[in-house]
C-alpha cells in the first residue's frame, strides 16, 4: 500500500506532529510513504527525515510561486498513491483538485478544527466534498460540527488523536509553597484561542484577591494578534501578573508542564487539543470551555473543568474553583490521566489509521 500525505505546514502544530508520528509509523509497518509539505521545512520536517520517512517541501508561501504547488502534480503522478491523505483546509483544498487531476481514485481529508471564523473555508470544504472518499475528523464534536454545516454524514469518520504519554512526566500536584498560583496559556494567540477571555476572567481573580501569574506561551509575533492583548492586560491593571512568552519547541513542553498548577484553554472552537492532553499527561489540571473537541477531553467535573464559551466571568468561577479545591481538581486530573493513557495511545489510534487504509483500499478493489 502506497500513501501519500499533503499538508500546508511541517512546524510544530499538534496536526503536524499527529502527521509525522503516523507517517513514522506506517513507514515501520511496511506501508511506502512520502509526506510532501506545501511550505518550507520546519521541526517536524527535520523529525521525518530523522525518522527516515520521505518527505518533501515544495516552499509554495505565495500565488506568485504557483509552479512550486504544481510541482506536487508531478509528485502525485510519479509516486502512485493508492490513497492520497489531505490535513488542513489549504492541502484539503488544492490536495483534492490536483489529485483528482492526477487520477489518484481515494483522496481522504482530515478536518482538524470546528472552524467558526473562516466560514469560507468550510463552504469550499463542503462544495469539493464529492471528491473526497472519506471525511476524518478528530472528534465527535468536530463530526457533529461538520453534518451540521452540510457535509456528507456518510463520508464522515472519527479517529482521535495520539498521544505518547510516556514523553511527559506524570506527578500529582499540590499546593503552591507560597501562596502564589502559577497559570498557563499554551498554544497559538489566535482568534480561535479566545485568549481576550482569559484576560478579562484574570482580571475578576485579582479584583476578588486571588494571588497569580499568568504565563501565555505562543506565537505574538503578529502585531495584530499580541499588541491588542498586550493592552488589555494594560487596561485590566494585570500587567505584572501577566507574561507573554513566544513559542517554546516542542520537546520543552512537558518541562513547562511542571512549571505551573493549571491549565487554561478558553478556546471559542477546537478540532481536539493536543495541549489539553499534554496537561492530563503532566498530572495538570485543566479548565476549558464547552466547546467541540475539548468537551471530547474533558468531562466538567470528572476529568477537569469547563466553562462557558466566550464568558470571562464563567471561566473566573472555574478558575477560582481550582485554586481553593485543588486537591479535588487533582484527582481529577489523576483521571484525566488514565483517561490519556488508555485511549489515545499511539499504538492503539495509529492502528486504527491503518486498519482504517486497509479498508478504504479493499472497499474499492471489491467494488471493482
Amino acid at each position: 500500500m502506497r500513501i501519500l500525505f499533503f499538508i500546508i505546514d511541517l512546524d510544530s502544530g499538534g496536526a503536524e506532529w499527529q502527521l509525522a508520528r503516523l507517517a513514522d509509523y506506517l513507514n515501520e509497518s511496511g506501508v511506502v510513504v512520502k509526506v510532501v509539505c506545501m511550505r518550507g521545512p520546519n521541526e517536524t520536517y527535520e523529525w521525518l527525515e530523522k525518522s527516515s520517512v520521505d518527505v518533501e517541501c515544495l516552499g509554495y508561501d505565495s500565488p506568485a510561486r504557483l509552479s512550486r504547488l504544481l510541482r506536487f502534480a508531478k509528485i502525485a503522478r510519479e509516486f502512485k498513491p493508492d490513497i492520497l491523505h489531505t490535513w488542513m483546509f489549504h492541502a484539503n483544498f488544492a490536495g483534492k483538485l490536483i489529485g483528482r487531476w492526477r487520477g489518484v481514485r481515494r483522496i481522504v481529508a482530515s478536518l482538524r478544527v470546528a472552524e467558526k471564523e473562516r466560514w469560507h473555508h468550510v463552504f469550499l470544504e463542503r462544495w469539493t466534498s464529492w471528491l473526497n472518499a472519506k471525511i476524518l475528523c478528530n472528534s465527535n464534536g468536530l463530526a457533529k460540527f461538520a453534518e451540521s454545516r452540510g457535509f456528507p454524514v456518510g463520508k464522515l469518520e472519527v479517529i482521535p488523536n495520539s498521544f505518547d504519554a510516556s514523553l511527559f512526566s506524570y506527578s500529582k500536584r499540590s499546593r503552591p509553597r507560597n501562596s502564589r498560583w502559577r497559570v498557563l496559556f499554551l498554544g497559538r494567540a489566535a482568534t480561535q484561542k479566545g485568549l481576550p477571555y482569559l484576560l478579562d476572567a484574570s482580571r475578576l481573580l485579582a479584583d476578588d484577591g486571588v494571588d497569580f501569574h499568568l504565563d501565555i506561551i505562543g506565537d505574538l509575533q503578529c502585531e495584530s494578534v499580541g499588541d491588542p492583548l498586550v493592552k488589555l492586560a494594560e487596561r485590566n491593571g494585570i500587567s505584572g501578573r501577566v507574561s507573554f512568552t513566544p513559542s517554546v519547541a516542542h520537546d520543552k513542553i512537558p518541562e513547562v508542564m511542571t512549571e505551573h498548577h493549571f491549565l487554561v484553554l478558553p478556546s471559542l472552537w477546537e478540532g481536539m487539543p493536543n495541549v489539553v492532553m499534554e496537561a492530563f499527561a503532566s498530572g495538570l489540571p485543566v479548565v476549558g470551555t464547552d466547546i467541540e473537541g475539548t468537551s471530547d477531553l474533558v468531562t466538567d467535573g470528572e476529568t477537569g473543568l469547563l466553562a462557558a464559551p466566550a464568558d470571562a466571568a464563567s471561566l473566573a468561577g472555574k478558575m477560582k474553583w481550582v485554586i481553593e479545591n485543588y486537591d479535588e481538581a487533582s484527582s481529577m486530573a489523576e483521571k484525566a490521566f488514565r483517561l490519556v493513557r488508555e485511549k489515545h495511545s499511539p499504538d492503539l489510534i495509529n492502528a486504527r489509521y491503518l486498519d482504517f487504509y486497509r479498508k478504504l483500499v479493499g472497499e474499492e478493489v471489491e467494488a471493482r
